[in-house]
């Protein structure tokens, strides 16, 4: 390896970015960190003929254009295969901090896809758990939304994750809002979640529970709901049971008219058979 000071005219960016937006303001400020004090790390760049393909450094590379600087200082690797050039880029650049898990999971994909490399192999090779790789692939089989919440940064992983397993649309955005809102931890997700499975194996999607939503300007308390009537109570107020899955399916169904009562819904004074 060798540092050379080569044009930025002839440095092309590879053909799958790993990240999915760069941030105008955050480019501005490395670009008057660089002015200032110079550029402290060399970008990484594989020489391809008559050019080079960058590996790491997409904002180091973008803040010298910014400066209008012709030339930056680079790392130069030989032209090499896939091991050692995409995913070159691949692991230098997950290890940055400010690359979303939405954009990891992308590039981890193109690494099992393209490079044909299995979860554990990926796991190997950027020094992660098979756990980490198979979590991060599993947030690309989100709905879109919560994609976008994830790599945006407004939605932690393990409430997105949770959130997903609802396949209600409106009941799913209803919860996201909420989560976004509430302040809901995800334990309190999961609790909410864990209604709505009970709800769709007992056919009462229709009726299934929802938590109110804080209104702006005006305290809130986060709920929960009671595993029998699903109203949404604070979680002081309850309390925790151990209970396995086929106790709690036969609690309901003795309570059933109970808790139908208790719901508001519908019922008639024909004796039951």
């Amino acid at each position: 390896m060798k540092v050379e000071e080569i044009p930025l005219s002839r440095i092309t960016l590879p053909t799958e970015l790993h990240r999915m937006t760069l941030d105008p303001l955050g480019i501005t400020r490395l670009a008057n960190s660089i002015r200032d004090v110079g550029l402290m790390q060399p970008i990484t760049v594989e020489a391809q003929g008559d050019h080079y393909v960058l590996r790491a450094g997409h904002r180091r590379l973008e803040a010298h254009r910014a400066l209008g600087r012709d030339t930056i200082s680079a790392i130069v690797r030989p032209a090499d295969s896939l091991a050692t050039g995409e995913v070159l880029t691949w692991t230098e650049n997950l290890e940055r901090e400010d690359i979303s898990p939405i954009e990891q999971a992308r590039a981890l994909e193109r690494m099992r896809s393209k490079g044909g490399l299995t979860i554990a192999a990926i796991g190997r090779t950027l020094k992660r758990s098979d756990d980490w790789v198979e979590t991060r692939l599993e947030l690309l089989r989100m709905p879109p939304e919560l994609v976008e919440h994830v790599h945006a940064g407004t939605l932690p992983i393990s409430h997105a994750l949770t959130l997903a397993r609802v396949t209600d649309d409106n009941h799913r955005n209803h919860l996201t809002t909420y989560a976004l809102t509430s302040g809901a931890s995800h334990a309190v997700l999961k609790d909410w979640v864990a209604q709505w499975l009970l709800d769709l194996e007992a056919g009462r999607l229709a009726t299934a529970a929802l938590p109110p939503l804080p209104v702006e300007g005006q305290s809130y308390t986060v709920t929960v709901p009671c595993i029998t009537c699903a109203k949404p109570h604070p979680a002081v107020e309850l309390r925790i049971v151990r209970i396995c899955t086929g106790c709690v399916h036969q609690v309901l169904e003795a309570t059933e008219d109970w808790r139908s009562s208790a719901r508001g819904d519908d019922t008639t004074d024909a004796p039951r058979t």
